[in-house]
């Protein structure tokens, strides 16, 4: 019971074939867990200690992906006491797909592309000024292995909102706001997405101009 927490706790699709395959994927997960607590001085854990951990761990990170998925002032709030009551917030970087602001819930998708894509405006800020590494992409489904970073699911559901502020941190690199302009039709969000190409839009006026020349 104790392994199958472990492994689970890591969130991993990995192929193991054998016991040795168990034990190494346990034996990592002890040794990162003890370079934490020598950094801070505390006592090894125990086998006990390690499996209540990883209980917690996985309680921890289902819950805030749900409170990203509300998104309301009352989650908002929830999960940042969840980043602040966090023990792994001193062992991870904020950019590591492990932190448990980057963290996939069972569909693959982290809590930036979940509160983009409900359009939970205000999530989105609390998750990109915590951190969050917006490059991480989810899955879009378990039928497709296409992936989506939060920019292109914001783009695609129409949030202009999200849209904008996540261009406004200049958080992407321009081929992806360039691969963002192909997937909507939106007149809104594609004079937003050009506006930050440097693309100029030819308005109605010079263009009956060109014509009556």
């Amino acid at each position: 019971m104790f392994q199958s927490v472990l492994l689970f706790q890591r969130e991993e699709v990995r192929s193991i074939n054998d016991e040795n395959g168990i034990n190494h994927e346990i034996h990592k997960f002890k040794l990162r867990a003890q370079i934490g607590v020598r950094k801070h001085g505390c006592p090894y854990l125990t086998k006990e200690d390690y499996a209540k951990d990883a209980f917690e761990d996985i309680r921890r990170k289902t819950l805030f992906t749900e409170c990203a998925s509300v998104g309301s002032p009352n989650h908002k709030q929830a999960m940042r006491k969840l980043i602040l009551d966090d023990p792994r917030r001193y062992i991870l970087s904020s950019e590591d797909p492990d932190h448990l602001i980057n963290t996939k819930d069972t569909n693959g998708h982290t809590p930036l592309y979940i509160a983009a894509k409900n359009g939970n405006l205000e999530v989105v800020k609390l998750l990109i000024e915590s951190n969050a590494n917006p490059l991480i992409t989810s899955q879009i489904s378990s039928r497709s292995r296409q992936s989506d970073t939060a920019l292109e699911t914001a783009v695609k559901w129409n949030h202009l909102n999200i849209a904008q502020y996540l261009l406004e941190k200049d958080l992407y690199p321009k081929t992806l706001v360039r691969k963002c302009l192909k997937l909507t039709t939106n007149k809104s969000m594609r004079s937003l997405l050009e506006k930050k190409l440097g693309i100029k839009t030819k308005s109605h006026s010079s263009v009956f101009a060109c014509f009556s020349h």
